[in-house]
């Protein structure tokens, strides 16, 4: 190995090893450049990242003064903008020998070129899906050639940069999906808490309120336009309340999942909050066009002061969606305050809580189910059980409104039992009758991860003749949170049982506990399908999660399919599994089964 090679060699170790490590890019670029200058003198190394908008942002550059690196800092990517810029634009090489005759140069990128520097080579860095993700360059002076070491120092540092941009761009797609809900591009409630702590621990604030805004009925838009359509409603209502209308500068909005925003306001007593609540409910409230319909909604806003109403960032928000209760409970289209006396609210509850503990014990609630197809063979896979209650009195009442109000009264575990024994008697069932039925899936709230759960999943798998891996349990993220549930779900997944956690990805607080825990499938939310074959964003994001759960070993089902694009495009980036409306609408279980019939999934 010549002299040249060794050094080359050693510098691919090194920058491996930094990137392994977890070196920030700006540091591995850095030591890149820096290694690179050492085996060729008289040479100026840059790394330069194309970002998102297209633009040139210098990362490696040590030996380049920074007024040189600010004056191409968001230079767009372009046919004739210097020699970087061309070679991204193009994606190839480019030579230029001498840059000050050259008119694809800036003359505002040339004054700042140190003097001795004329020639510039440089090659675009292509990533992992054939796109320009960044350039990798050489400065010399004017009229010098590279040679044969120079070409292999490229060709040796390509893929180098490949890997550290990647990586990084990686880390920011997390970031993105912890911090921001993915079809409002809001802040989502864990950057809410973030923001509550800091304005709480803050002495400088002396008041503030949260305005708890959620969408009436909301559910009725989706079951009678379609999932798609209540994704636009969402951000819809988003833009709407971004606007100057009800936002002032000092204000921030965050999305809280499905279709709940939280607008906090800094410097706020009752007479702002109540001005500012109405303008609220007067923006939502104006119509909007949804297939080719007029549609009107209303929404109901909780209302909470600090600190009046609370003195902590947790209950600070408690109070809202306290108050936001008994907005809903006098029909929305209102806003009330916390703090204030308990009203009707209280007695419908304790009144709606009676019909629901009815409806358990005499049978007035049945299950659904939706199929979950194999996205390459478009075979079942399974079903999802779901929970339905149609009221005598009151007709068909929303799982939104039933499970939250089963989790306030404590008949959340009784709820999900019914729902585990009622799967497990239906797939018993189907495998009696000869209907074939792969699996089951059912949604368990965290609160019903204690003991002596493992027990009854036991119990219902044997009473009914179940292999073990025929059933999966669905949670939320919360869960990886609580060290009681995580052991029950330990012992739950001991069994051979599955573990799905359900609408991945709208919190992603725990990403860093999922290996450690017997998870055995992600959930992508639908609203990550949003836009999928539009956006880039939502492309990269469901990119990501299926990334995610490919790198874990687990299977990856995406909720919310509802077009043949969604579904070649998930099928193109690996997802495992789709459910939704493209597929089939939950139903009972006789007509799930005529579905069935209808179509050769089995």
């Amino acid at each position: 190995m010549s002299g040249a090679s060794a050094a080359i060699a050693g510098l691919q170790a090194a920058v491996l090893d930094a990137v392994a490590g977890g070196a920030p890019l700006r540091t591995v670029a850095d030591l890149l450049c820096q290694r690179v200058e050492q085996i060729a003198p008289g040479f100026v190394a840059t790394l330069v990242r194309v970002d998102t908008e297209n633009r040139l942002r210098p990362v490696g550059s040590p030996s380049m003064p920074k007024r040189y690196c600010d004056a191409i800092d968001g230079i767009e990517v372009g046919d004739a903008v210097g020699t970087c810029g061309s070679a991204a634009f193009r994606g190839e090489p480019v030579v230029s020998l001498d840059v000050r005759t050259d008119p694809a140069w800036p003359d505002a990128v040339l004054r700042e070129l140190p003097p001795s520097l004329g020639s510039c080579w440089s090659s675009p860095i292509a990533g992992s899906d054939g796109s320009v993700i960044g350039t990798f360059a050489f400065y010399f002076a004017t009229g010098v050639a590279p040679d044969a070491v120079h070409h292999e120092i490229v060709d040796a540092c390509l893929p180098l940069c490949r890997i550290a941009i990647e990586r990084q761009q990686n880390v920011e797609r997390i970031a993105l999906l912890t911090h921001y809900e993915a079809l409002t591009g809001l802040p989502n409630r864990s950057s809410l808490q973030a923001h509550l702590a800091e304005l709480v621990a803050d002495p400088a604030v002396r008041r503030l309120a949260v305005l708890h805004v959620d969408i009436d009925r909301f559910a009725d838009v989706n079951e009678s336009l379609g999932f798609a359509d209540g994704d636009l409603l969402l951000i819809d209502v988003a833009h709407r309340l971004q606007g100057p209308e009800t936002m002032a500068a000092t204000d921030t909005l965050f999305s809280l999942g499905g279709d709940g925003y939280a607008l906090v306001l800094v410097d706020a007593d009752v007479k702002l909050s109540t001005a500012r609540a109405e303008r609220v409910l007067a923006v939502v409230g104006r119509p909007l066009e949804l297939s080719d319909l007029p549609v009107t909604v209303t929404a109901s806003i909780g209302i909470s002061l600090y600190p009046h109403d609370a003195d902590t960032s947790a209950e600070l928000m408690r109070q809202a969606d306290v108050a936001l209760a008994r907005a809903k409970a006098t029909g929305g289209g209102t806003y009330r305050f916390a703090g204030a006396a308990v009203d009707r609210a209280a007695q419908d509850r304790l009144v709606l809580g009676t019909a629901l503990r009815s409806a358990l014990d005499r049978g007035g609630m049945y299950l659904t189910y939706q199929p979950q197809v194999d996205l390459a063979s478009l075979r079942l896979h399974g079903v999802e059980a779901l929970a339905r209650w149609d009221d005598p009195q009151r007709g068909p009442i929303g799982p939104d409104r039933f499970i939250a109000l089963a989790e306030q009264i404590g008949l959340i575990a009784d709820l999900d039992v019914w729902a585990l024994r009622t799967a497990c008697q239906q797939l018993a069932d189907w495998d009696h009758r000869g209907v074939d039925v792969p699996s089951v899936s059912v949604n368990f709230s965290p609160q019903s991860f204690r003991e002596g759960l493992p027990d009854i999943v036991a119990a219902q798998l044997a009473e009914n003749g179940l292999a073990a891996d025929r059933l999966t349990i669905e949670v939320t993220e919360s869960l990886v949170m609580d060290d009681v549930c995580v052991q029950t779900a330990r012992q739950v997944g001991a069994l051979g049982v599955g573990l799905s956690i359900d609408d991945f990805g709208t919190g992603f607080s725990a990403i860093s506990r999922l290996p450690f825990l017997p998870i055995t499938e992600l959930k992508i939310d639908r609203s990550f399908l949003q836009g999928i074959d539009q956006s880039p964003a939502s492309l990269a994001l469901t990119r990501a999660v299926v990334g995610i759960g490919d790198s874990l070993g687990l299977a990856v089902v995406a909720e919310g399919v509802e077009t043949v694009r969604q579904g070649e495009l998930l099928r193109e980036l690996g997802c495992h599994l789709g459910q939704g409306f493209l597929f089939a609408k939950p139903e009972p279980a006789d007509a799930f089964e005529q579905w069935l019939t209808r179509n050769d999934v089995g």
